[in-house]
């Protein structure tokens, strides 16, 4: 029997329980996008946000080494200089604890590609590396080796650092590209969610005006 032969009882029925179908739907295809914009939410906010701020602050520590550094080079006071040197030893256990957070998340974040592991990498072999050039030029103001200390940092530190700043800078890039794909993804599915229950919705309107009684 068809639809339009059916009875008015039937006809009640089949179109209530088509539009609790059709609500049940849009209900769980809403619940199911409202989970993934959520995840990417998420992913936003507790990672990748997190990772731009240690980036951040490895860039921030190594700019305090670099006016510490330079401040030595000009400096002829020995109590200043130790001052100096103190702090740029501080300024590189700060950017330590941040290398080893972003270790951590990136280790924990599914969407880390290899490109940022290996800048990581890469930022952490400069750092050992640098470390130990510090740990050097505090021996020789302590030697009282004024002339050995300035062509260390002129030679060395100065130029390694401006490869870390250049890496980092290059990590930062990746860190903001990272969070602007987050943001798309979650647009895209709010956008295809919205879509699909527009569709559905539609097209029940449509049945509904087809087979009016």
């Amino acid at each position: 029997m068809s639809f339009s032969n059916s009875k008015v009882g039937s006809k009640l029925a089949m179109g209530f329980g088509l539009v609790l179908l059709l609500l049940a739907a849009i209900t769980a295809i809403g619940i199911a996008r409202m989970v993934q914009i959520n995840q990417q939410v998420e992913n936003i906010v507790n990672i990748n946000n997190v990772e731009i701020r240690a980036v951040m602050t490895m860039r921030a520590a190594i700019f305090e080494q670099s006016i510490a550094i330079r401040n030595v080079a000009l400096m002829n006071d020995r109590a200043a200089i130790d001052r100096e040197l103190d702090g740029l030893i501080k300024q590189d256990e700060r950017y330590r604890s941040a290398q080893a957070r972003l270790g951590e998340m990136f280790g924990v974040d599914s969407q880390t590609t290899s490109a940022e592991k290996d800048l990581l990498a890469k930022a952490s072999s400069e750092s050992a590396a640098t470390s130990a050039l510090f740990a050097r030029a505090v021996e020789l103001s302590r030697a009282g080796e004024d002339a050995a200390l300035r062509m260390l940092i002129t030679d060395e530190i100065g130029p390694q650092q401006i490869q870390r700043r250049q890496t980092l800078a290059a990590l930062a890039t990746m860190e903001d590209e990272s969070n602007i794909e987050a943001g798309v993804r979650a647009r895209q599915v709010f956008e295809n969610a919205r879509l699909q229950m527009l569709v559905m919705g539609g097209w029940r309107c449509c049945w509904a005006w087809r087979r009016r009684w």
